[in-house]
């Protein structure tokens, strides 16, 4: 189990009593990036009391020993990341892009709506796929996000009219001294 995987088990159990989900943890070049969300959105309050919520946990099981870190809290937004069974079953009906690992069967990078969702994967349909869609298993996937398609009408569970406003807290970490900014993109 990986550092970040650990990170997102803790961190989940911590924001599930807020009707929070984690959806992602990344970190990347001193930053600790956890995406979260709750039925019906999560605002720029919701997101601040999460910060709030794990930024002591983070001094306790810190991430990046004996450096600077910032932890940037922030909403899925339009375009989401894909990466547990659950994630995949609400995107049903969404547009997909996705990118398998290499030496996968068929193309690398492959884009449809998806369809249905089971225990080992999940199917896309669209255009340049077989007929019946294309079956990918959850271990062939590098990476996976939903996709924004501007004008018409198929673009997901919302029909295209994006009501959800891309948000982030940021909580800057050195020492146990913290410094917190809202912003709102």
């Amino acid at each position: 189990m990986t550092v970040a995987d650990e990170l997102f088990e803790l961190l989940a159990r911590s924001v599930a009593p807020l009707g929070v989900e984690v959806v992602d943890v990344e970190m990347v070049a001193g930053m600790l990036r956890l995406t979260v969300d709750r039925p019906g959105g999560i605002d720029v309050d919701g997101l601040a009391e999460v910060a709030r919520i794990v930024s002591p946990l983070l001094d306790e099981h810190d991430p990046f020993p004996s450096s600077k870190y910032t932890l940037e809290v922030s909403s899925p937004g339009l375009e989401r990341p894909l990466r547990t069974a659950a994630h995949y079953a609400r995107a049903v009906g969404e547009m997909v892009m996705v990118r398998t690992v290499p030496g996968s069967e068929g193309d690398r990078r492959v884009k449809g709506r998806l369809t249905s969702v089971d225990e080992e994967g999940f199917v896309l349909e669209g255009a340049g796929l077989d007929e019946g869609g294309r079956r990918i298993a959850y271990s062939q996937v590098e990476r996976a996000r939903t996709l924004f398609v501007w004008g018409g009408s198929s673009q997901g569970r919302d029909g295209g009219k994006a009501k959800r406003r891309s948000s982030a807290a940021k909580v800057g970490s050195q020492a146990g001294v913290k410094r917190e900014r809202i912003t709102t993109l």
